[in-house]
Protein backbone atom coordinates (compact mmCIF):
# COMPACT_ATOMS: atom_id res chain seq x y z
CA UNK A 1 0.00 0.00 0.00
CA UNK A 2 1.65 3.65 -0.90
CA UNK A 3 1.55 6.39 1.30
CA UNK A 4 1.35 9.51 -0.11
CA UNK A 5 1.54 13.02 1.94
CA UNK A 6 1.38 16.19 0.37
CA UNK A 7 2.71 18.52 2.61
CA UNK A 8 5.60 20.64 2.94
CA UNK A 9 7.39 18.54 5.69
CA UNK A 10 10.01 16.16 6.21
CA UNK A 11 10.15 12.39 6.36
CA UNK A 12 12.23 9.95 9.04
CA UNK A 13 13.28 6.62 8.07
CA UNK A 14 16.18 5.49 10.39
CA UNK A 15 17.15 3.64 14.08
CA UNK A 16 19.04 6.48 15.08
CA UNK A 17 16.61 8.29 17.51
CA UNK A 18 16.91 11.56 18.00
CA UNK A 19 20.08 12.01 15.88
CA UNK A 20 20.67 15.30 14.79
CA UNK A 21 22.15 16.09 11.57
CA UNK A 22 25.28 18.13 10.50
CA UNK A 23 25.57 17.94 7.16
CA UNK A 24 23.57 19.03 4.19
CA UNK A 25 20.38 21.24 4.11
CA UNK A 26 18.33 21.23 6.73
CA UNK A 27 14.64 22.90 5.88
CA UNK A 28 13.64 21.83 9.85
CA UNK A 29 10.47 19.80 9.44
CA UNK A 30 9.93 16.19 10.03
CA UNK A 31 7.43 13.44 9.60
CA UNK A 32 7.40 9.56 8.60
CA UNK A 33 7.17 7.63 5.70
CA UNK A 34 6.51 3.86 5.54
CA UNK A 35 8.36 1.13 3.30
CA UNK A 36 6.97 1.42 -0.33
CA UNK A 37 5.41 5.09 0.53
CA UNK A 38 5.82 7.75 -1.45
CA UNK A 39 6.70 11.48 -0.16
CA UNK A 40 6.08 14.83 -1.66
CA UNK A 41 8.23 16.74 0.54
CA UNK A 42 10.49 19.14 -0.23
CA UNK A 43 12.65 17.03 2.29
CA UNK A 44 12.38 13.50 3.70
CA UNK A 45 14.12 11.58 6.47
CA UNK A 46 13.90 7.94 6.13
CA UNK A 47 14.79 5.74 9.06
CA UNK A 48 14.63 2.01 9.87
CA UNK A 49 13.34 -0.43 11.31
CA UNK A 50 10.83 -1.57 8.81
CA UNK A 51 9.00 -5.12 8.88
CA UNK A 52 10.82 -6.17 5.83
CA UNK A 53 14.36 -6.60 4.48
CA UNK A 54 13.20 -5.56 1.17
CA UNK A 55 11.90 -1.69 1.07
CA UNK A 56 11.44 1.12 -2.26
CA UNK A 57 11.09 4.92 -1.21
CA UNK A 58 9.04 7.22 -4.29
CA UNK A 59 9.87 9.98 -4.06
CA UNK A 60 7.99 12.60 -6.48
CA UNK A 61 8.46 15.78 -7.69
CA UNK A 62 7.98 18.46 -5.02
CA UNK A 63 7.59 21.61 -7.97
CA UNK A 64 8.31 21.79 -11.40
CA UNK A 65 11.09 23.53 -10.30
CA UNK A 66 13.27 20.58 -9.03
CA UNK A 67 16.17 19.90 -10.94
CA UNK A 68 18.65 17.50 -8.19
CA UNK A 69 18.03 14.87 -5.57
CA UNK A 70 20.57 15.51 -2.73
CA UNK A 71 20.87 12.16 -0.13
CA UNK A 72 22.75 12.41 2.93
CA UNK A 73 22.90 9.16 4.53
CA UNK A 74 24.63 7.90 7.99
CA UNK A 75 24.92 4.24 7.41
CA UNK A 76 26.02 1.29 9.59
CA UNK A 77 25.28 -2.09 7.43
CA UNK A 78 27.64 -4.92 6.01
CA UNK A 79 30.33 -4.16 4.01
CA UNK A 80 31.40 -4.83 0.65
CA UNK A 81 32.45 -8.60 -0.38
CA UNK A 82 33.08 -10.52 -3.57
CA UNK A 83 30.78 -14.28 -4.13
CA UNK A 84 29.29 -15.64 -6.92
CA UNK A 85 32.70 -15.35 -9.06
CA UNK A 86 33.02 -12.00 -8.77
CA UNK A 87 36.42 -9.93 -9.20
CA UNK A 88 36.00 -7.31 -7.15
CA UNK A 89 34.01 -5.89 -3.89
CA UNK A 90 30.36 -5.05 -3.65
CA UNK A 91 27.77 -4.69 -1.81
CA UNK A 92 25.98 -7.83 -1.58
CA UNK A 93 24.69 -8.14 1.87
CA UNK A 94 23.18 -4.94 2.83
CA UNK A 95 22.60 -1.57 0.79
CA UNK A 96 21.37 1.61 -0.05
CA UNK A 97 20.78 1.84 -3.48
CA UNK A 98 20.88 4.94 -5.56
CA UNK A 99 20.36 5.90 -9.04
CA UNK A 100 21.84 2.28 -9.95
CA UNK A 101 24.49 2.17 -7.22
CA UNK A 102 25.01 0.47 -4.30
CA UNK A 103 26.18 1.97 -0.36
CA UNK A 104 26.75 -0.11 2.25
CA UNK A 105 29.08 -0.61 5.15
CA UNK A 106 29.78 1.86 8.02
CA UNK A 107 29.82 5.55 6.28
CA UNK A 108 29.18 9.01 8.39
CA UNK A 109 27.62 12.24 7.03
CA UNK A 110 28.09 11.17 3.27
CA UNK A 111 25.65 12.42 0.99
CA UNK A 112 25.34 11.48 -3.16
CA UNK A 113 23.55 13.79 -5.75
CA UNK A 114 21.10 12.06 -8.47
CA UNK A 115 19.63 14.17 -11.41
CA UNK A 116 16.06 15.04 -11.11
CA UNK A 117 14.54 16.99 -13.99
CA UNK A 118 11.16 17.72 -13.74
CA UNK A 119 10.81 19.86 -16.77
CA UNK A 120 12.46 16.67 -18.74
CA UNK A 121 9.11 14.85 -17.44
CA UNK A 122 11.31 13.04 -14.93
CA UNK A 123 8.11 12.80 -12.39
CA UNK A 124 9.97 10.48 -9.58
CA UNK A 125 12.89 8.94 -8.30
CA UNK A 126 13.14 5.74 -6.09
CA UNK A 127 15.53 4.70 -3.68
CA UNK A 128 15.52 1.02 -2.18
CA UNK A 129 17.04 -0.30 1.37
CA UNK A 130 18.32 -4.14 0.87
CA UNK A 131 18.59 -6.10 4.22
CA UNK A 132 20.18 -9.55 4.70
CA UNK A 133 17.85 -11.65 6.08
CA UNK A 134 20.05 -11.91 9.75
CA UNK A 135 17.65 -14.95 10.81
CA UNK A 136 20.10 -16.70 8.06
CA UNK A 137 23.31 -14.89 9.06
CA UNK A 138 24.09 -14.65 12.34
CA UNK A 139 27.54 -12.83 11.64
CA UNK A 140 25.87 -9.36 10.74
CA UNK A 141 25.22 -6.63 13.17
CA UNK A 142 22.07 -5.28 13.24
CA UNK A 143 22.03 -3.28 10.21
CA UNK A 144 21.17 0.88 11.21
CA UNK A 145 20.87 3.63 8.78
CA UNK A 146 19.58 6.83 8.48
CA UNK A 147 18.87 8.80 5.55
CA UNK A 148 17.69 12.69 4.94
CA UNK A 149 16.72 13.19 1.25
CA UNK A 150 16.05 16.91 -0.39
CA UNK A 151 14.69 17.84 -3.55
CA UNK A 152 16.85 20.66 -4.76
CA UNK A 153 14.92 23.41 -7.02
CA UNK A 154 16.44 25.45 -10.13
CA UNK A 155 14.81 28.94 -11.47
CA UNK A 156 14.02 29.90 -14.51
CA UNK A 157 17.10 29.59 -17.62
CA UNK A 158 19.26 27.03 -14.98
CA UNK A 159 21.91 25.28 -17.00
CA UNK A 160 20.44 21.97 -15.25
CA UNK A 161 17.14 21.54 -17.25
CA UNK A 162 17.08 20.57 -20.03
CA UNK A 163 14.11 22.17 -21.37
CA UNK A 164 12.63 25.41 -19.97
CA UNK A 165 9.40 26.28 -18.07
CA UNK A 166 6.79 26.66 -21.01
CA UNK A 167 4.36 29.54 -20.17
CA UNK A 168 1.23 27.58 -19.09
CA UNK A 169 3.85 25.44 -16.40
CA UNK A 170 4.85 29.24 -14.55
CA UNK A 171 1.28 30.23 -14.22
CA UNK A 172 0.79 27.34 -12.42
CA UNK A 173 3.71 26.98 -10.00
CA UNK A 174 2.19 26.38 -6.46
CA UNK A 175 3.19 29.34 -4.02
CA UNK A 176 5.13 27.12 -1.71
CA UNK A 177 8.51 26.71 -4.68
CA UNK A 178 10.80 28.70 -3.32
CA UNK A 179 14.86 29.41 -4.31
CA UNK A 180 16.84 28.82 -1.15
CA UNK A 181 18.79 26.03 -2.67
CA UNK A 182 21.35 27.87 -4.78
CA UNK A 183 24.06 27.40 -2.34
CA UNK A 184 23.45 23.40 -2.21
CA UNK A 185 22.74 22.93 -6.42
CA UNK A 186 25.73 21.10 -7.47
CA UNK A 187 27.43 20.61 -11.27
CA UNK A 188 26.19 18.98 -13.66
CA UNK A 189 28.17 15.29 -13.46
CA UNK A 190 28.83 15.49 -9.43
CA UNK A 191 28.07 12.38 -7.57
CA UNK A 192 29.44 14.58 -4.56
CA UNK A 193 29.38 18.33 -3.88
CA UNK A 194 31.27 20.64 -0.79
CA UNK A 195 29.94 24.10 -1.36
CA UNK A 196 31.55 24.89 1.92
CA UNK A 197 34.83 26.55 2.23
CA UNK A 198 36.47 23.48 4.36
CA UNK A 199 35.29 20.71 5.53
CA UNK A 200 35.93 16.61 5.02
CA UNK A 201 36.00 14.45 2.00
CA UNK A 202 36.17 10.52 2.89
CA UNK A 203 35.95 7.60 0.31
CA UNK A 204 32.86 5.21 0.85
CA UNK A 205 32.57 2.69 3.62
CA UNK A 206 36.07 4.60 5.03
CA UNK A 207 34.80 3.07 8.72
CA UNK A 208 37.88 5.27 10.31
CA UNK A 209 40.45 3.40 8.13
CA UNK A 210 39.21 -0.35 8.57
CA UNK A 211 36.93 -0.53 5.83
CA UNK A 212 36.87 -1.13 2.12
CA UNK A 213 35.67 0.96 -0.35
CA UNK A 214 33.48 -0.78 -3.15
CA UNK A 215 35.57 -1.68 -6.86
CA UNK A 216 34.16 -0.72 -10.24
CA UNK A 217 33.33 3.03 -9.20
CA UNK A 218 33.70 6.11 -10.69
CA UNK A 219 32.93 9.54 -9.85
CA UNK A 220 33.15 13.24 -9.28
CA UNK A 221 34.03 15.21 -6.27
CA UNK A 222 33.42 18.73 -6.77
CA UNK A 223 33.53 21.78 -4.25
CA UNK A 224 32.23 25.67 -5.00
CA UNK A 225 34.40 28.06 -5.95
CA UNK A 226 33.89 32.03 -5.62
CA UNK A 227 36.15 34.70 -7.10
CA UNK A 228 38.25 34.86 -4.46
CA UNK A 229 39.81 31.30 -4.68
CA UNK A 230 42.78 30.53 -5.60
CA UNK A 231 43.40 26.50 -4.57
CA UNK A 232 42.00 23.82 -3.04
CA UNK A 233 43.91 22.53 -0.19
CA UNK A 234 43.88 19.01 0.69
CA UNK A 235 45.54 17.70 4.53
CA UNK A 236 45.48 13.80 4.79
CA UNK A 237 44.19 11.86 7.87
CA UNK A 238 44.48 8.69 6.24
CA UNK A 239 45.20 7.44 2.49
CA UNK A 240 45.34 3.99 1.02
CA UNK A 241 44.79 2.50 -1.70
CA UNK A 242 46.65 -0.21 -3.93
CA UNK A 243 49.88 -0.49 -4.40
CA UNK A 244 50.96 -1.50 -1.29
CA UNK A 245 53.75 1.09 -1.52
CA UNK A 246 54.72 4.64 -0.01
CA UNK A 247 52.63 7.40 -1.97
CA UNK A 248 52.75 6.68 -5.88
CA UNK A 249 51.55 8.66 -8.55
CA UNK A 250 50.79 9.18 -12.33
CA UNK A 251 51.71 6.46 -14.24
CA UNK A 252 52.28 4.00 -10.94
CA UNK A 253 48.29 4.68 -10.40
CA UNK A 254 47.13 4.40 -13.94
CA UNK A 255 49.64 2.29 -15.89
CA UNK A 256 49.86 3.02 -19.40
CA UNK A 257 49.27 -0.70 -20.74
CA UNK A 258 46.57 -2.79 -18.81
CA UNK A 259 48.49 -5.60 -17.46
CA UNK A 260 46.93 -8.18 -15.33
CA UNK A 261 47.89 -8.73 -11.79
CA UNK A 262 47.89 -4.90 -11.11
CA UNK A 263 45.05 -2.33 -9.67
CA UNK A 264 44.58 0.84 -10.82
CA UNK A 265 42.83 2.36 -8.56
CA UNK A 266 43.49 6.53 -7.77
CA UNK A 267 42.45 9.89 -6.70
CA UNK A 268 42.47 12.64 -9.34
CA UNK A 269 44.04 15.91 -8.34
CA UNK A 270 44.51 17.67 -11.28
CA UNK A 271 47.26 20.55 -10.99
CA UNK A 272 48.62 19.22 -7.25
CA UNK A 273 51.61 19.17 -5.43
CA UNK A 274 52.88 18.21 -2.35
CA UNK A 275 54.15 21.08 -0.11
CA UNK A 276 57.23 21.02 0.74
CA UNK A 277 58.89 18.63 -1.83
CA UNK A 278 58.18 19.97 -5.30
CA UNK A 279 56.74 16.72 -6.40
CA UNK A 280 53.63 17.59 -8.81
CA UNK A 281 51.09 14.94 -10.30
CA UNK A 282 47.53 14.84 -10.89
CA UNK A 283 46.73 11.33 -9.93
CA UNK A 284 47.87 9.79 -6.53
CA UNK A 285 47.75 6.17 -4.69
CA UNK A 286 49.89 4.05 -2.50
CA UNK A 287 49.80 5.05 1.34
CA UNK A 288 50.31 8.55 1.54
CA UNK A 289 51.22 9.79 5.57
CA UNK A 290 49.34 11.48 8.15
CA UNK A 291 49.82 15.12 7.99
CA UNK A 292 50.84 15.61 4.20
CA UNK A 293 49.62 18.79 2.82
CA UNK A 294 48.83 19.14 -1.08
CA UNK A 295 48.12 21.95 -2.63
CA UNK A 296 45.78 22.21 -6.23
CA UNK A 297 45.69 25.04 -8.58
CA UNK A 298 42.88 24.75 -11.30
CA UNK A 299 41.50 27.35 -14.20
CA UNK A 300 38.15 26.39 -13.60
CA UNK A 301 35.65 24.07 -11.69
CA UNK A 302 37.41 22.40 -8.82
CA UNK A 303 36.67 18.46 -9.27
CA UNK A 304 38.69 15.52 -7.95
CA UNK A 305 37.68 12.13 -9.16
CA UNK A 306 37.90 8.98 -7.94
CA UNK A 307 38.60 5.25 -9.76
CA UNK A 308 38.29 2.02 -8.56
CA UNK A 309 38.48 -0.81 -11.09
CA UNK A 310 36.86 -4.21 -11.49
CA UNK A 311 39.69 -6.39 -10.71
CA UNK A 312 40.67 -7.39 -7.08
CA UNK A 313 44.47 -8.26 -5.83
CA UNK A 314 44.43 -10.81 -2.47
CA UNK A 315 46.98 -8.75 -0.26
CA UNK A 316 46.03 -5.20 -1.98
CA UNK A 317 44.85 -2.57 1.42
CA UNK A 318 41.68 -0.62 -0.30
CA UNK A 319 40.94 1.07 2.81
CA UNK A 320 40.52 4.39 1.22
CA UNK A 321 41.03 7.70 2.40
CA UNK A 322 40.17 11.10 4.53
CA UNK A 323 40.94 14.05 3.76
CA UNK A 324 40.44 17.82 5.37
CA UNK A 325 39.73 20.64 2.78
CA UNK A 326 39.93 23.79 2.56
CA UNK A 327 39.30 26.77 -0.59
CA UNK A 328 41.56 29.32 0.19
Amino acid sequence: MNIEIRQFAVVCLCLLVGGAWSSGPDYGSNAKIRCDGTSFYKQTKITYPSQRNDCSYTFKAHSWFVCQLRVDFDLSLAGPSMRNGQSYYECNDDYLEIGGRRYCGNDKQQHVYLPFNRTAGQKEVVLRVVLADRSANRGLDAAIYQIKVTQLECSLGSPLRSLPLVANVVNSIKPRTFFNDGFWIAPVGCLQYFPETEGVIESFNYNDGTGIYPGNRDYAICFRRNAATQRLQLSVDHFQLPPNAERQFDDVCRSQILTEGTVDDYLSIPGAEISGTGIRASLFCGTISTGTVINAKSFGPIVLGFHSDNRNVEGMLRNGFRLRYKLL
